[in-house]
């Protein structure tokens, strides 16, 4: 019997698949259609829209297709709490329907092997590919089936199982007939990033990721993870699990949480496609708790790139179930893997009873908090710069609540140097049952420790001058952020502000550079002191900004605000002061 799976263009992208037949044959003889690239650039294409090339190392002497790197593009997967992915070391082996691959799609035979999957900004078009049906000759599988492949751990591991069966299997029947395996299930969506990541799906139907078309319906030929909830578990697929019809974006009606709020992460191509890299659900209902439980919260698998979870109780989450919250109640985000470019943060909220529930986003770098739609969509950009901080693990937080965020601006913050220590003062527009404000300091603009506290001076309508002097810098750069703490023990964070005791020739900088907003900051290093004037300029010529500051010599960091938000596009900047004039170019998203 032949069985076949149709792969659609979606790019060269990473697969997470199995045969739907134990096969008679090689690899080669199956998804190679019996071909075998001996050069590069002289492709061997048998049968037009059928197979795919395979790529291993040394090349044909494995049984492989050649590329000018013979790196591998088929690997195994080993059970673990963080899985493991091994390189196929020949094409000679056979496949097997209860053992899963992640395989890199190129699409059918006839594709460029002297081209890389370099799809990124600012690539002005994806890599050329095309649809295929990978074909596999052998012996379908009946019955109950209960060994895979690959030895089951327990303690929490995630386990690689297979839909064996040439037909759709549910979820949702199949987890009940486990036993030690959590109610979720995670695949690979290629439509995820640069070459794919991990979706989580619950036997309810909730899934990580709202855009993707992953439902509780597990295709033919598809492999997935499960997580063990304690002892090794058992996995049992059976004949009964089998249903109608696919999941080809079509969503099975199921029940939905009283509250869920989804967090994805995307970021445009070159080619002007908005790409999705990663997401994560929260879901609230009193019959959930606020402990990580196996049984109600589901541990992310990290992508290859671009990754973001919920942190909580020091363990990475793709779902997570919390009770619903009477006061206020955080997510923390988790990022890793970011590069140096333009990101989105999306927000959706559902069926959120409450209609003064607040929610709003804490940048921890920018100071900025975004008020977030618990009944729809919002849509915050933000930048990832060479500053350590742009890229920091715990950037952002959601904070949920029934009333409205701190009510305190900081409207000023600054940091200069000051004979052989650095001054940090900071201006407060408003205070409101406020009780402190602490002084965090980091040496790379990510971990910050708090190295001063001061309490505030009460309730006030009016400006509000505060500072500190740290007698002790860091050789080299030092980075501070205000924490603002309210009676309710409430937390704002300010802009974190950078001075340099390094000497050397005058330097302005700006950062964040793109910014958003009205705002950024402006590092003056190395400048004698004096009065100095601060100038946009916009293409047209045109004068759009400008300001004083009184720097008091060497390094400080000044922080602009404007009162209007400025159009898109490139600007200059200019430090004008006695005997000395500096231009820059500063660029507004």
């Amino acid at each position: 019997v032949t069985m076949e799976r149709y792969i659609p263009n979606t790019g060269r992208r990473y697969r997470l698949l199995t045969p739907t037949v134990n096969t008679t044959g090689t690899i080669r003889d199956n998804w190679m259609e019996g071909a075998m690239n001996t050069a590069i650039g002289v492709n061997i294409d048998p049968v037009p829209g059928y197979g795919t090339q395979i790529t291993g190392l040394f090349g044909n002497a494995n049984g492989f297709d050649v590329s000018g790197t013979n790196a591998a593009s088929l690997f195994s997967t080993s059970n673990s709490i963080l899985p493991t992915y091994a390189a196929i070391t020949s094409t000679g082996g056979t496949l097997n329907a209860l053992k899963g691959y992640f395989f890199f799609i190129r699409g059918d035979r006839s594709q460029d092997m002297t081209l890389r999957n370099t799809n990124l900004p600012p690539i002005p078009v994806p890599l050329p590919s095309s649809s295929t049906t990978l074909r596999a000759t052998g012996t379908i599988l009946q019955g109950n089936q209960n060994t895979f492949d690959n030895p089951f751990l327990g303690g929490g591991a995630l386990n690689l199982v297979t839909n064996p069966y040439p037909s759709p299997i549910e979820w949702s029947l199949v987890q009940p007939a486990c036993t030690n395996v959590t109610p979720f299930y995670s695949l690979w969506d290629a439509s995820i990033g640069y070459r794919g990541g991990f979706v989580t799906v619950s036997t309810g139907g909730i899934k990580s990721d709202v855009t993707s078309n992953a439902t509780t319906v597990i295709q033919p030929g598809q492999a997935f993870f499960v997580q063990s909830s304690g002892l090794v578990p058992a996995v049992s697929i059976q004949e009964g699990h089998k249903v109608a019809g696919n999941n080809n974006g079509i969503f099975n009606p199921q029940t939905v949480p009283a509250q869920q709020f989804s967090t994805s992460l995307f970021y445009t191509e070159g080619s002007g496609f908005r790409r999705l890299a990663d997401g994560v659900t929260a879901v609230f209902d009193n019959g959930y708790h606020t402990a990580v439980l196996p049984s109600e919260d589901a541990v992310e698998i990290p992508n290859w790139d671009e990754n973001i979870a919920i942190a909580r109780d020091g363990q990475h989450l793709s779902i997570e179930a919390r009770p619903l919250f009477a006061v206020n109640d955080t997510l923390p985000i988790f990022m890793e893997n970011m590069r140096v470019m333009n990101y989105e943060l999306q927000f959706t909220g559902n069926n959120f009873a409450n209609p003064a529930t607040v929610a709003t986003l804490i940048d921890n770098f920018t100071g900025i908090h975004t008020p977030l739609s618990v009944t729809g969509t919002t849509v915050v950009p933000f930048s990832v710069t060479a500053v350590a901080g742009s890229f920091a693990t715990d950037r952002f937080s959601v904070v949920f609540g029934p009333t409205a965020p701190l009510p305190i601006t900081i409207s000023k913050v600054k940091a200069y140097q000051k004979n052989l220590g650095i001054q940090v003062e900071w201006t407060m527009q408003t205070e409101e049952d406020m009780d402190r404000y602490e002084v965090e300091k980091s040496a790379s603009g990510a971990n910050f420790s708090k190295v001063a506290t001061q309490p505030s001076l009460g309730n006030s309508n009016q400006l509000v001058n505060y500072s500190w002097f740290d007698a002790n810098p860091f050789a080299g750069d030092n980075f501070y952020r205000i924490k603002a703490v309210n009676k309710a023990g409430e937390v704002k964070y300010s802009v974190i502000v950078r001075v340099s005791m390094a000497k050397g020739d005058p330097f302005v900088g700006v950062y964040p550079n793109p910014f958003d907003g009205t705002g950024f900051n402006v590092q003056l290093k190395n400048m004698a002191r004096g009065v100095y004037n601060i100038m946009l300029i916009n293409n047209l010529g045109q004068r759009v900004f400008n300001t004083t500051v009184q720097h008091n010599g060497g390094s400080a960091t000044e922080t602009i605000s404007m009162k209007n938000i400025l159009p898109a596009g490139v600007y200059e900047l200019t430090v004008t002061g006695t005997d000395l004039r500096i231009v820059t170019r500063v660029v507004k998203n």
